[in-house]
């Protein structure tokens, strides 16, 4: 569970203080068999009421990982980092606005040395429901990353592609909080529903290195949409610069960072 509280010196838009429940995840995960893992997860945070998060299943293929169901979308270095191990208390706006929601789907994640591959074929969300005789959006995605480790320097180059169908399911609308959510109705950042969204390409390129207790990521990522009414583009960037006072480093694996883990002297 992550539960923030705070307080908020008002200017333009009246935000309110106090508290809130920003995730609180119930769940289980286990072996199926010797090949086969599985992962239950819903979150009851923000109202209580459940909401998917990771529900799949994952065996091994090819020499890489297949995971079938609902899980996230290979997007965002920021996005994909956990939150028990991203930086700051919430992500970026432009990852949080602009990278898909967790969707249905298949996925192949495979290593080849230095070169990390992982690709998605999705759906639809488990979080809303189809309407009968309309046609789901669907989609395709892929990131690609470097991750050399040169004289205990940890290094990651990537770039993501995601190309939407939007189906019969035409709009799109994008907004975020406060980097604070302690009122979760308030939306800084609001484009209101838009309208005649035929389908959506979302690009991305990351840039990060751990050396030692230092670590650092940039990203750079635009959306672009195709539309009966009007083509939009919206783009986001952010750099984030860390350093563990205690001395370790962030832990990192294939494309992603995890948490630290402290050492027996801290």
């Amino acid at each position: 569970m992550h539960l923030d509280a705070g307080m908020y010196k008002d200017d333009v838009t009246e935000i309110g203080n106090g508290f809130n429940v920003r995730r609180g995840r119930l769940g289980m995960q286990g072996n199926l068999s010797p090949d086969w893992r599985f992962v239950i997860e819903y979150d009851f945070a923000e109202g209580g009421d459940a909401s998917a998060a990771d529900v799949n299943i994952r065996t091994k293929l090819a020499g890489g990982n297949v995971t079938i169901g609902h899980q996230r979308v290979p997007f965002s270095l920021n996005t994909l980092t956990s939150s028990n191990s991203i930086t700051f208390m919430e992500r970026s706006s432009g990852s949080t606005v602009i990278t898909p929601d967790r969707k249905l789907g298949v996925r192949f994640d495979k290593t080849f040395g230095n070169l990390t591959s992982e690709s998605m074929l999705f759906g639809r969300t488990m979080n809303t429901e189809g309407d009968a005789g309309k046609d789901d959006s669907m989609g395709l995605a892929q990131r690609i990353i470097y991750h050399p480790k040169v004289d205990d320097v940890q290094y990651h180059f990537a770039g993501a592609f995601v190309y939407q169908d939007m189906g019969d399911y035409n709009t799109l609308r994008l907004r975020d909080r406060p980097e604070l959510r302690i009122d979760s109705g308030v939306r800084l950042i609001d484009t209101g529903t838009l309208e005649g969204i035929n389908s959506i390409n979302r690009f991305g390129l990351e840039a990060a290195f751990i050396n030692g207790a230092w670590s650092a990521e940039a990203e750079a990522m635009t959306l672009n949409t195709s539309s009966t009414v009007e083509d939009v583009s919206f783009s986001g960037y952010h750099f984030q610069l860390s350093y563990v006072l205690t001395g370790e480093s962030r832990s990192y694996k294939n494309g992603l960072f995890s948490g630290v883990k402290p050492s027996k002297e801290s």
